[in-house]
């Protein structure tokens, strides 16, 4: 199952996260699974009645409220499962940070220049711009741009809406500054 990077990004950054979802059987399994933000562990798998499902739950979905989540189950069809996801134990935000960076420094390695952390901070720095803009912001193509942007979301780094991309927490993480609190250099 797709799980959405809003979710995910909950997870990351310490909070208990939740799908429901409408399944004959489950489409998650119980035990650990890798995802964009790191290792996730799927504790719990219920049937739950729609009605019981609580504004706090629908939040943790990544839902506005109850209404918007049970608006996306419709009104009929398999049982509603709720699955709770948390960070998997041990998981370290540093160990993760810094997986992320040598993938980063392979892709900046493969396009022949560094272009990855620029990006970030690019998207950082104008949040919500879409890749147009941004071309033109580089002197570059709209194409390359939306490569580059592709990229970066399918590590989760960025996220796309209707707007334009945006930092994911990891991406946040990432295009911060070190602890030292210089800016993180172009090119490690």
């Amino acid at each position: 199952m797709l799980l959405k990077q809003k979710l995910l990004d909950a997870v990351a950054a310490g909070r208990e996260g939740l799908v429901f979802a409408r399944w004959r059987t489950p489409a998650l399994r119980l035990g650990a699974m890798k995802t964009a933000v790191g290792t996730i562990t799927v504790e719990a798998i219920d049937v739950v009645e729609p009605e019981s499902i609580t504004e706090d739950e629908a939040r943790a979905a990544g839902h506005p409220d109850r209404a918007a989540l049970l608006g996306a189950l419709g009104l009929s069809g398999p049982p509603v499962h709720r699955a709770r996801l948390r960070l998997a134990e041990g998981a370290d935000p540093a160990a993760t940070r810094k997986a992320l960076e040598r993938r980063l420094d392979r892709h900046d390695r493969a396009g022949g220049q560094p272009w990855t952390r620029a990006m970030l901070r690019l998207v950082a720095a104008r949040p919500g711009t879409g890749p147009a803009d941004m071309a033109a912001a580089l002197g570059t193509s709209g194409p390359e741009i939306r490569q580059s942007l592709r990229k970066l979301e399918a590590l989760g780094l960025v996220t796309r809406d209707s707007v334009g991309y945006r930092l994911s927490t990891m991406g946040a993480m990432v295009a911060a500054p070190d602890d030292d609190g210089a800016p993180a250099p172009l090119n490690r």
